[in-house]
């Protein structure tokens, strides 16, 4: 993990509650153009609001984005130790390293 600010960040919804990833993706361009790395599905924000399917959507479509995955620390704490094994499993599987338990 590099040496950096990272920042949570923030979940867009469509208007029927799914994620809207493009937006998504879009804020998280815009961060890191302002030097800010990328905390998504931390704990202080939407992460326990969404459904495990959704974070694993989530993590997929960030590591088969073109932003830099080292720039990225997911958040894959859950109260279920499968969940949080399963979303870890996940990330790594998707050449995100840097999680949050």
């Amino acid at each position: 993990m590099q040496k950096s600010v990272y920042s949570a960040v923030l979940t867009p919804f469509k208007k029927d509650l799914s994620i809207d990833i493009k937006l998504f993706i879009s804020h998280c361009e815009f961060l890191l153009n302002n030097n800010i790395s990328l905390a998504p599905l931390g704990t202080t924000g939407e992460a326990n609001s969404i459904s495990i399917s959704e974070k694993i959507d989530l993590i997929k479509a960030l590591a088969n984005s073109d932003l830099p995955k080292e720039k990225i620390i997911i958040g894959t704490g859950n109260s279920s130790f499968v969940d949080a094994s399963l979303l870890t499993k996940v990330a790594v599987e998707n050449g995100i390293y840097s999680v949050l338990l």
